[in-house]
């Protein structure tokens, strides 16, 4: 259900750049049309940077139940191994 959920706010948000409504799709699902309406809604309407991406996906995840995948730390803090296992 996440992954439709991304799909439907991302399909949502084509809509004025296609003129195509493909997020109708969904009308069998109302659980992935309520969940993917407040991931778009939680996008907002301006560009708040590198902030407004963290407020976003942590918005995302608390919406999808996956606050708990993921936690932040400080690039400097990223540990030498990660470079490696890329």
């Amino acid at each position: 259900m996440i992954s439709n959920s991304i799909t439907y706010a991302y399909l949502r948000g084509l809509n004025p750049v296609t003129g195509k409504d493909l997020s109708r799709r969904f009308s069998d699902w109302p659980g992935i049309i309520r969940s993917g309406i407040q991931l778009y809604e939680a996008l907002g309407d301006e560009d708040g940077g590198y902030a407004g991406d963290i407020r976003v996906t942590n918005e995302w995840a608390k919406i999808l139940n996956v606050s708990d995948w993921f936690g932040w730390i400080g690039f400097e803090d990223v540990p030498e191994s990660y470079f490696k296992d890329v």
